[in-house]
């Protein structure tokens, strides 16, 4: 089957400061990096996109936003609708992981706003936040929305387990992207007229290629992180693939330069 359509559209957006994109990254290195990208508040302003696939019959939502969880957020029923669509036209929901700006959407007061969808999550990621819910071991502003949207899909009975590598529709494939969280994954579109690759959260900001080391505040595994992005960034560059991202606001290339790689938007 070949894929009809393949969207960016966007549930909000929220300043990050250079300190949450480049937590590890040298001071001197990350000013200098950041001098002009940011405004004067040291900010950056990136938004909450989600993917949206149309193929053969299936309507496929990569991720949901962060919903209710932002002030700034919220926006996924629009979008879908500017889209002609509305909740129930969607049978698949991939979520690449589970953090709030990811499965923010999920739910609305308790049930399911994709009632007719499979939700796919992998078993990885799954068991990862699972057990450290049930270990009292999370933040509140992690533990509930975990609670309130990933777990009323689990009641629904519409939650399933996936491999890394699965394929939920013809021609969309998980791909393995661990590090920023422990099940974390990419999202390939073989079958687009433009072969994609969706890298969610794999970079969280056009940085990211040129400073692959360099990671956010928050992410689980800096090592699995730079060895993702190295193998993740030299399959786009050498195959010419489209990449686009969750906090990246438009699709472009990787190429590489001298210092490893860069991104180019349009």
């Amino acid at each position: 089957m070949i894929a009809t359509d393949v969207r960016l559209i966007r549930d909000g957006d929220e300043p990050k400061t250079a300190e949450f994109l480049a937590a590890n990254a040298p001071a001197d290195e990350r000013r200098a990096a950041f001098a002009g990208v940011v405004d004067d508040r040291g900010e950056v302003v990136l938004p909450y996109n989600c993917l949206l696939v149309l193929v053969g019959g299936d309507v496929v939502l990569v991720d949901t936003g962060v919903g209710a969880y932002s002030g700034r957020g919220g926006n996924l029923e629009r979008a879908l609708a500017a889209e002609g669509l509305e909740p129930g036209d969607v049978t698949i929901v991939v979520l690449t992981h589970a953090h709030p700006d990811h499965i923010g959407g999920l739910s609305v007061y308790g049930r399911p706003r994709f009632a007719g969808a499979r939700h796919l999550i992998t078993r990885t990621e799954w068991d990862f936040w699972a057990a450290a819910l049930a270990g009292g071991l999370l933040p509140r502003e992690l533990a509930a929305p975990i609670e309130e949207q990933l777990r009323a899909v689990e009641r629904h009975r519409l939650r399933e387990l996936a491999a890394e590598e699965a394929e939920p529709a013809a021609g969309v494939g998980l791909v393995p992207a661990p590090g920023h969280t422990l099940g974390h994954v990419a999202v390939g579109l073989g079958a687009c007229p433009e072969q994609m690759l969706y890298l969610a959260d794999v970079v969280v900001h056009p940085l990211h290629f040129e400073h692959p080391t360099w990671g956010t505040a928050i992410e689980t595994d800096l090592r699995s992180m730079v060895e993702t992005r190295e193998r993740l960034f030299t399959t786009a560059a050498d195959e010419g693939l489209l990449v686009a991202a969750s906090h990246v606001w438009q699709p472009g290339r990787v190429s590489r330069s001298e210092a490893g790689f860069r991104f180019l938007p349009g």
